[in-house]
């Protein structure tokens, strides 16, 4: 299996584990910035969670990881503003939330001697939520 197959495994993973309405709403997106920004945080939450779950970073998973965050870095700037109205209505623990989830992923060093945080992997959760929200949002 060559890299192309192995990014396109890990996005269609990623798809799968939406919820069926998100998938659904995701998948009738035409193709714009916004979608490559979902689709490159899908494929990076899987990667994270693959990770967390085995306890070891492939040397090619860290190369991904690395040039995924790359570009996730490099273009949450310009969704963060659409972005926060979602995220800030999620509920953690019965609270909202005072910081930006997208950013104490991208910012935190998600990995540690090749294993992942376990914050990281529970902000996720709620950056799932808020695309979820966004997505229906936008649906309707």
């Amino acid at each position: 299996m060559d890299n192309i197959d192995k990014i396109s495994d890990r996005f269609m993973i990623g798809v799968e584990k939406m919820s069926l309405s998100t998938q659904t709403i995701f998948l009738k997106l035409q193709h714009t910035p916004m979608k490559t920004f979902i689709g490159n945080w899908v494929m990076f939450e899987e990667l994270v969670f693959s990770v967390h779950a085995s306890g070891k970073l492939e040397e090619e998973d860290r190369d991904l990881l690395g040039s995924l965050r790359y570009a996730l870095v490099h273009h949450y700037e310009e969704w963060a503003d659409v972005l926060r109205p979602y995220w800030s209505q999620v509920r953690v623990a019965g609270r909202h939330l005072r910081q930006d989830p997208f950013k104490d992923i991208l910012e935190t060093s998600v990995f540690a001697g090749g294993v992942s945080s376990y914050e990281a992997v529970q902000n996720l959760a709620v950056v799932r939520e808020a695309f979820n929200l966004m997505l229906n949002d936008q649906s309707a």
